[in-house]
């Protein structure tokens, strides 16, 4: 299984950066939740991403656009069984 390990991102396009470049998504996949759900709906080998520091991401993005990004991880992990996310209290290790 391919284990990704994320820290929290700065802006919105920072973290669609952070998952294109861990995963290879192709160049045509956006910079939005929707394409974010395309595109992790399209893996096809085992993968885990671990998004640490829970409270680093909630400060930097706000609590609104990290229940989003949660119900996009969370909607792609019961749609595809090749995909799986957790977000960690703790740093990253």
């Amino acid at each position: 299984m391919k284990e990704i390990a994320l820290l929290p991102a700065e802006t919105p396009e920072a973290v669609h950066e952070a998952f294109a470049k861990e995963l290879g998504f192709p160049a045509h996949c956006g910079k939005n939740l929707d394409a974010l759900h395309d595109c992790l709906g399209e893996i096809a080998e085992p993968t885990r991403v671990t998004l640490y520091d829970l409270g680093g991401w909630r400060s930097r993005l706000g609590v609104e656009f990290c229940r989003s990004l949660a119900r996009v991880l969370a909607a792609v992990s019961r749609e595809n069984p090749a995909f799986r996310a957790a977000w960690s209290l703790l740093p990253a290790p």
